[in-house]
């Protein structure tokens, strides 16, 4: 598994085009969260769900 370090790169490292991430991964977490609902173990929703949390709250605000 490859760590996601992108986010821990420091104040120095800024991210040219946030909206390009967010779009780009936005289909991604609805794979995460089709499979999490599928097959997912308990522990794994627990962890996907965080995971989920986090990018909604980065790239959709607090109100989604």
């Amino acid at each position: 598994m490859m760590p996601l370090a992108a986010c821990g790169l420091g104040k120095n490292s800024a991210i040219v085009n946030e909206q390009g991430l967010c779009d780009g991964l936005s289909p991604k977490i609805d794979n995460l969260n089709d499979a999490l609902l599928e097959d997912g173990g308990p522990k794994t929703i627990l962890a996907g769900d965080e995971v989920i949390r986090g990018f909604d709250a980065g790239c959709h605000g607090p109100m989604g």
